[in-house]
C-alpha cells in the first residue's frame, strides 16, 4: 500500500519503501542515517488479543517479530541527529511510546489524536518525534475518521 501510494503521488525519487524486518536495518545500513523514519509499530503484545489468521496482518498488528523497544532502538540508529520519526500508534498506549521515545533520546513534538467519529474516544495517535530534540509538545487538532452524517440519516 506504502508503495503504491508513492507511484500514485509520484514521489518515486524521493522516497523508497523497504519491506524489511526492521530488526535487520541496523545491519542493512551501517553507516548511513535517515532525515526520516516513518513507522506503524506493531501495537498488541505477546499473549493479549486474537491473532489473526494472515501472517502479515497478524505480524503488523502483533510483537511477534519485534516490540516498540525494538523498533525505537533500530529508529534512533537510524535517524540523523535532529531527524524526524513519524509513528502511528495505539492512543491507549500513548504513555508507553512516549517513554519509550524519551529513553532513546527523540522528544516527542506534535500529537495528533485520531478518533472514529465525534463523540467517540481516540482510538489512534499520530506523533512526531526529533532525534536529540528539544522539550517542546505541541497537541494539535484531531482526525476524526468518519463522520455521524450517515449515522444521523438512520435515525
Amino acid at each position: 500500500m506504502a508503495r503504491r501510494s508513492v507511484e500514485l503521488n509520484k514521489l518515486q525519487n524521493g522516497i523508497t519503501i523497504i519491506q524489511e524486518d526492521f530488526r535487520n536495518l541496523k545491519n542493512n545500513f551501517k553507516n548511513q542515517q535517515f532525515d526520516v523514519v516513518v513507522s506503524n509499530p506493531p501495537y498488541i503484545s505477546m499473549g493479549q488479543g486474537k491473532i489473526n489468521p494472515s501472517i502479515n496482518k497478524a505480524i503488523a498488528r502483533h510483537e511477534i517479530k519485534g516490540d516498540l523497544e525494538d523498533m525505537i532502538s533500530v529508529s534512533n540508529y537510524l535517524l540523523k541527529n535532529k531527524g524526524r520519526i513519524y509513528l502511528i500508534y495505539r492512543s491507549a498506549k500513548l504513555i508507553k511510546l512516549v517513554i519509550t521515545l524519551k529513553r532513546y533520546d527523540i522528544e516527542p513534538k506534535v500529537i495528533k489524536l485520531i478518533y472514529p467519529r465525534p463523540g467517540e474516544n481516540a482510538n489512534l495517535v499520530l506523533l512526531e518525534g526529533i532525534k536529540s530534540g528539544k522539550e517542546e509538545l505541541k497537541i494539535e487538532d484531531p482526525i476524526f475518521l468518519y463522520s455521524n452524517k450517515k449515522m444521523e440519516t438512520n435515525k
